[in-house]
């Protein structure tokens, strides 16, 4: 069977009022138990300024969830959150620095599973995920799928595997590591989907080279990809993981062509371990005000977000599983560092 091989390559969805009402007044209540579980103020807790780590280019996925989350944040903590794009070695760049910074709050990441697969494919990584990250709160979920250009005759993942297997073809994503590549690996090896990785700098990146046509294929959270596919700019082949989404019902799963896949990317925000736990309960409670703020949930919730706040502690397990799995698919795919 051939394994993939790497080349180095530098609308809103409407939903409807009623669904955006109930979000809000159950982010509401989920703010207030938090706000009675943990203390929303560290005294002299910020004095001033924060930034956010975003360690991919603007316009991305990452970009569209976490600068309206910090701008809100910013109105609730008192201070502003200064957001800080540092693109660049598919995301660990940007991630590294928070090992650098002081561990006093000021300096958040935005991360994700991105965190916790990346030591199983990225080579010379000088972190471990589960000792050097310091949780404050898991933000949200959004579902993963894959699309074509137009011009593939493939419809679904059983005619692009078959397709695979006649001509040449690549796929990108937004960096190795991430989860969409770790899973269209495991494709590779698991059902003979043979294709060539082309890594680009970030999401927005990959999806404008398929829509070029510069690549046959791109694997990404579906958010970003649901414009595009109605816009008949791309065409869906199907999303991962069990169930449909709700954003794009008519899209497949590929587990109704019999492969199982995970579904959700998860988004979080860390801050450097050794931060005070005060200053960290501060940040989360103040994260999970934001959510619960209904212009922000009404805007994510369109954009194709599923909020999903945490406790620092529920963020660790996430974490912890999410490092455990992607292990197990590094494994069976075979995919080692590089």
């Amino acid at each position: 069977m051939i394994r993939s091989t790497h080349l180095l390559a530098t609308k809103p969805v409407c939903v409807e009022a009623r669904l955006l009402a109930r979000i809000a007044c159950a982010l509401l209540m989920g703010a207030a138990q938090a706000t009675s579980a943990q203390p929303v103020t560290a005294p002299g807790f910020p004095l001033h300024h924060l930034r956010l780590i975003i360690p991919y280019p603007p316009g991305g996925g990452f970009d569209g969830l976490f600068r309206p989350l910090a701008e809100r944040m910013g109105q609730v903590l008192g201070q502003p959150i200064v957001v800080d794009n540092v693109a660049g070695g598919n995301g660990m760049i940007g991630t590294e620095q928070l090992l650098h910074v002081p561990a006093d709050g000021y300096t958040l990441l935005a991360g994700g599973d991105n965190i916790a697969s990346a030591p199983y494919v990225v080579k010379g990584i000088r972190w471990d995920p589960l000792r050097d990250f310091a949780p404050v709160a898991h933000v949200a979920g959004t579902p993963r799928g894959i699309a074509v250009h137009p011009a593939l005759p493939a419809n679904d993942i059983r005619e692009l595997i078959a397709l695979s297997r006649t001509r040449s073809l690549n796929y990108a994503t937004a960096s190795v590591g991430s989860g969409p590549y770790m899973i269209v690996e495991s494709l590779a090896f698991e059902v003979g989907l043979q294709v060539t990785h082309i890594p680009y700098k970030g999401n927005s990146q990959a999806i404008t080279g398929a829509i070029a046509g510069q690549i046959d294929m791109i694997a990404s959270s579906l958010p970003p990809l649901i414009g595009q596919i109605r816009a008949g700019r791309l065409r869906g082949i199907g999303v991962f993981g069990n169930q449909r989404s709700t954003l794009m019902p008519e899209l497949p799963t590929l587990a109704e062509s019999g492969i199982a896949t995970e579904g959700n990317q998860w988004y979080a925000l860390f801050v450097r371990p050794g931060t005070a736990g005060a200053v960290i309960d501060r940040l989360n409670a103040a994260t999970v005000q934001a959510l619960a703020d209904p212009a922000v949930a009404a805007r994510l919730v369109r954009s194709g977000y599923e909020i999903m706040p945490s406790s620092p502690a529920q963020l660790q397990d996430i974490l912890t599983r999410s490092h455990a799995y992607w292990g197990k698919v590094a494994k069976t795919a075979g995919i080692v560092p590089e």
